[in-house]
């Protein structure tokens, strides 16, 4: 591999996620491949996770990493061609490039986007000196169009939590300033080289990404429509349909399962599988939330849930028609659940501080008052009994004869 760019340089993929795998059970199992050799990691621009992620995987494959930050404690390098140098720009970065080159076995690049030339930047010409003139094997550490290191970490922990088919959504939402489409450039082609994920693309009209990365995926400008599918989780699969508000501080949805396993969701014995469809509306903004369950000390979701379950089994008895409604302040959730009957309702109340410790939960169960019969209903159940009456006779006499 003398480039580390785009997807398809990786070769095959699902090997590639199996190593991945390998070495993350064991960090230091491989570190006899990077003895005496040496990763140089070049930074035009800033960077925090990947410099430090990307440093620290090299030294657990055994090399030996020097960190260049290229107009920060080197010279000034100057990467167009062709131009007069009587600036701030002590040399060359074609100059540069074969002296970086004999200190090293591999160079890593990080290069952002201009944002002011599409064509300049797409054309990626800061990486291309390197690989052409290097030397060095040279791979992407996010570059005007592509993030290949942070693309394989997002599959990566896809498959982890989804091993088998998945539907995967990448959005997002107007910006007041240009932004670079190297993240949602190689997400979504990292996400259409793996063969059991489906992709799908939503995002306001005139915010494409090019036909190059978007491959076969489904783009849509209707971001519910983007989210509507089914969901697989360890305690049942769920239909949904969701939707953010117009100023992405709440999602709304509607989630509706044949076979959920409530129990099992919630750590709480003797309930089994129901059959329900919900209605809720969730704080999504980090900013507030955080504030609010600081404030209150608790780490639960915040917002609103009402329920009906059509069918529901608690220790082997069956129960239908129920209806519950939830409410979190992040600390602590409340809520009622009501079963109509025939004589009376039947309903509880509960209070919970962790969707993961049953423990927490305390139920205090209420009977509503004797219902009164209409004088329709007791006409009604009067003339029921007649027929039966008249059907029994009826029979009765037939045997007879």
């Amino acid at each position: 591999m003398k480039s580390f760019i785009n997807v398809e340089d990786i070769g095959d993929l699902k090997q590639a996620l199996a190593e991945a795998q390998e070495i993350k059970n064991d960090r230091f199992k491989f570190q006899h491949l990077g003895k005496n050799k040496t990763l140089m990691m070049i930074f035009f621009n800033n960077s925090l996770r990947t410099r430090l992620s990307t440093q620290k995987a090299a030294m657990n494959l055994g090399m030996n990493v020097i960190v260049l930050d290229v107009n920060a404690g080197a010279w000034k390098l100057e990467t167009e061609r062709g131009v007069i140098m009587d600036g701030d720009k002590s040399e060359h970065l074609l100059e540069a490039i074969p002296v970086m080159g004999c200190y090293c076995d591999l160079i890593g690049v990080r290069s952002f986007a201009g944002l002011s030339d599409r064509e300049y930047d797409y054309a990626e010409t800061v990486l291309q000196q390197f690989i052409k003139y290097s030397g060095k094997p040279v791979f992407a550490m996010e570059t005007a169009t592509v993030h290949p290191l942070q693309a394989f970490a997002d599959l990566i922990t896809i498959k982890e939590h989804k091993p088998e088919r998945a539907k995967v959504v990448l959005t997002w939402a107007p910006h007041c300033r240009a932004l670079p489409q190297a993240v949602p450039n190689s997400f979504a082609q990292w996400m259409n080289a793996a063969e059991d994920i489906d992709l799908v693309i939503t995002h306001p009209e005139g915010y494409e990404l090019d036909p190059k990365y978007v491959g076969n995926a489904k783009v849509t400008y209707n971001q519910r429509e983007a989210f509507e599918g089914v969901l697989s989780t360890k305690v049942g699969d769920m239909n949904f349909d969701l939707e953010l508000d117009e100023n992405n501080k709440y999602l709304n949805g509607n989630l509706s399962s044949k076979n959920l396993d409530i129990g099992k969701a919630f750590e709480v014995g003797g309930i089994g599988n129901i059959a329900c469809r919900a209605k809720f509306n969730i704080d999504i903004s980090k900013e507030r939330t955080a504030v609010i369950r600081k404030n209150k000390n608790g780490n639960l979701p915040i917002g609103k849930v009402h329920v009906d379950i059509d069918e529901a089994i608690y220790k082997k008895i069956r129960t239908t028609n129920i209806s519950a409604d939830i409410e979190s302040d992040g600390c602590d959730a409340s809520g009622k659940i009501d079963k109509p009957g025939k004589l009376m309702d039947l309903s509880c109340t509960f209070v919970y501080t962790s969707t993961t410790e049953g423990s927490n939960l305390k139920v205090k169960p209420a009977l509503g008052p004797l219902k009164k019969k209409t004088e329709e209903e007791k006409a009604a159940r009067k003339e029921t009994k007649e027929q039966k009456k008249q059907e029994k006779a009826l029979k009765k006499e037939q045997r007879k004869q």
